[in-house]
């Protein structure tokens, strides 16, 4: 009864040091009435791994819930100032009822795609918004440990864990919970990036205000330089992968949560508990089969970029691209922006990793929320020019700002990016006597810097 108080408690102050103090002292009377004969350290050392153990068990609450999208079972991650149930979301989006007025975020994830994983990213865009904006995103299917009553046999929702079948399950998504009228503003990240453009481009009903796409995995993926090892995984090696994660799913999820918070603590840095159930998620021999079957399928349908979809929503369309992306070299931008003179193309100068959300997930969402006031899509009872300002020279959060001295010809400088939309496509031409489009462009080769 003790130990359960204090657990209970512990968990409500979310404090580590007071979970294992206050364990500590649930456990020391048995302790001090231990028989004679049985060893005492035995004891401690039992003590000494409980506490281990129970200091990983608390946790930042995200606002989950689950639903389901058709026969496909969902995990939504969603901030809002209501606390709407599922079933109250979908009754709003039927056309008999009071529409929503708030601007509503959608975050499609990578791959793998737990939309945990995008939590810090998501609370930075809403801090601040409260009263303008929703910030929704779901996992993409089979790529989450579901509740039990959700589960479902593998075989029986096999056919969503496909390149269509995933872009298919966010507009199925969309078109049930969110009504046609509610401006929507997606961001895809990756192959997120890929699914959002179809989804622009498909989905014609709704109010799709703007598209985002950072680092944008939307052509030629076998070209990246992790793709080969995927591949494998994905085929020949699938078979000794998969015993693997059977071996690694039969671990105890106490003691394998515990490791995962511990290396995620020693590799970056306090704050990052949240991404430990979404990696607990990918021991999962389901969820892993279907990350698989996901992948698989990307590295087959990617291959040519959409240019029609592109042109028919280019003034929606903002493509963020990294100068170290391992999926996306740099001559997939100016081979861009050469085809769309006037596309939205931008450049990471920050150094961030195309997967942002392990390290750099709330500096990467300060950025969209500059560009978005900037651009007049995002609210701002301040007016757009002082909350501009505000954000840029005065951040609310503590979040470095860049700055630098350094100009460069032709280039626009925002506080986080190059902005080529002045360029001319004459400017984008290679040289005759360079490898590749970028080495003409002599300002981009030295400028990816670190935090």
């Amino acid at each position: 009864m003790l130990l359960a108080r204090a657990v209970q408690h512990a968990e409500y102050r979310r404090q580590p040091t007071t979970l294992v103090f206050r364990l500590f002292l649930a456990v020391l009377p048995c302790i001090l009435r231990a028989p004679i004969s049985f060893p005492p350290i035995s004891l401690f050392g039992l003590l000494f791994w409980i506490c281990l153990l129970a200091e990983g068990a608390w946790g930042v609450k995200e606002p989950f819930s689950y639903l389901m999208v058709d026969d496909c079972p969902t995990q939504l991650l969603r901030y809002a100032s209501d606390r709407q149930n599922v079933s109250e979301l979908a009754a709003d989006a039927r056309q008999d009822l009071p529409k929503r007025t708030k601007m509503i975020l959608f975050v499609v994830p990578g791959n793998p795609g737990p939309i945990g994983f995008y939590a810090d990213f998501m609370k930075e865009i809403y801090a601040g918004n409260e009263e303008n904006i929703e910030v929704w995103g779901v996992s993409h299917a089979g790529h989450v440990v579901l509740p039990k009553h959700m589960q479902k046999p593998y075989k029986s929702i096999k056919r969503w864990f496909s390149t269509e079948g995933e872009v298919e399950h966010k507009m199925r998504f969309l078109e049930k919970f969110i009504p046609k009228e509610t401006p929507l503003v997606l961001i895809g990240h990756s192959i997120g990036s890929y699914m959002a453009l179809q989804i622009t481009d498909k989905l014609k009903d709704h109010n799709i205000v703007h598209t985002y796409l950072l680092f944008p995995a939307i052509e030629r993926l076998a070209r990246g330089i992790n793709a080969p090892m995927l591949e494998a995984l994905a085929t020949y090696l699938r078979q000794p992968f998969m015993a693997l994660v059977y071996s690694v799913h039969m671990v105890p999820a106490m003691l394998l949560k515990r490791v995962f918070q511990l290396a995620v603590r020693m590799h970056y840095g306090a704050g990052k508990e949240t991404f430990v159930q979404n990696i607990l998620s990918l021991t999962s021999p389901s969820v892993m089969r279907a990350i698989i079957d996901t992948t698989q399928d990307i590295f087959k349908k990617v291959r040519r970029r959409d240019d029609d979809a592109i042109a028919r929503n280019l003034d929606k369309l903002t493509f963020y691209y990294g100068l170290n992306d391992h999926w996306a070299p740099r001559e997939f931008p100016m081979q861009l922006r050469r085809m769309f003179p006037r596309s939205d193309v931008r450049f990471c100068l920050e150094g961030f990793r195309h997967a942002f959300v392990v390290d750099a997930g709330r500096e990467m969402g300060h950025i969209v929320k500059g560009w978005m006031l900037k651009q007049n899509i995002l609210p701002s009872k301040h007016g757009h020019l002082t909350a501009v300002s505000q954000l840029l020279r005065e951040p609310s959060s503590s979040l470095p700002v860049t700055t630098t001295k350094t100009t460069y010809p032709m280039v626009q400088r925002s506080a986080t990016t190059i902005d080529i939309t002045g360029l001319s496509s004459s400017t984008l031409q290679p040289d005759s006597s360079s490898s590749s489009p970028v080495e003409s462009l002599g300002y981009l080769e030295n400028t990816n810097r670190t935090l």
